[in-house]
């Protein structure tokens, strides 16, 4: 017997899923309790099924299936170590301006010095 996919809506917001169900929405108390106590699952929603997707994930849907797979994942391997506080702010301040410098799309100075 092959048991049939879900109903799959998509939205970068939850509002237009709430407003396009077809049923009443139940709402599911360990969203709540997530939130109570620290941060819910991230793939959770205050509403019986609905769920997002987890950060650094994507969906693949068939006709047959539905799989959410990580595309990332932060893993901190190796530990920096330096002797003085002013090396970590050195490091600090090469890795953030090369964060920023591969987001910027100019070749120029945005902001006079």
């Amino acid at each position: 017997m092959r048991v049939p996919m879900p109903n799959v809506t998509w939205s970068s917001l939850l509002d237009p899923l709430v407003s396009a169900g077809r049923s009443p929405l139940s709402s599911v108390a360990s969203t709540f309790a997530g939130w109570l106590s620290l941060f819910p699952a991230t793939h959770l929603t205050p509403y019986a099924g609905i769920h997002s997707v987890p950060p650094s994930s994507f969906v693949h849907v068939t006709k047959d299936s539905l799989k959410v797979s990580k595309y990332w994942d932060f893993e901190a391997i190796e530990q920096i170590r330096y002797r003085t506080t002013a090396k970590y702010e050195e490091h600090f301040r090469t890795v953030f301006g090369q964060a920023v410098r591969r987001r910027l799309h100019s070749d120029v100075p945005c902001l006079p010095k």
